[in-house]
């Protein structure tokens, strides 16, 4: 499951380049952590993938409607800008599925 988000990020890194090279930058981080945790099968780097990815796609989600509540009070016609970033919530199946994981290792 790692290696496809892996290649899922990666894929999303490419498409995003022209819109904005420093998301594609932070897809492709995203895409590393997955597949260095696919590769030495360690739940960590799992983990702070879907974390970043996470918070990325709610930030990608806040630009997205702060653009929308600019236009709307601007009066401005909106212009929809779709940021590859809003994929990051596939981050939340793997912090469910390993909501066990992270809780034996803190108790």
């Amino acid at each position: 499951m790692e290696f496809i988000a892996a290649l899922i990020f990666i894929a999303a890194s490419y498409f995003e380049f022209g819109n904005s090279p420093m998301n594609s930058f932070v897809l492709l981080v995203i895409a590393a952590l997955y597949l260095k945790g696919f590769l030495l099968k360690k739940d960590s780097y799992v983990l702070v993938g879907s974390l970043i990815a996470l918070i990325f796609a709610v930030l990608s989600t806040l630009a997205l409607l702060a653009s929308y509540a600019n236009s709307a009070i601007l009066g401005e016609e909106f212009k929809l800008r779709f940021e590859l970033g809003i994929i990051g919530y596939i981050g939340l199946a793997f912090l469910k599925g390993r909501r066990g994981y992270v809780q034996s290792k803190i108790v």
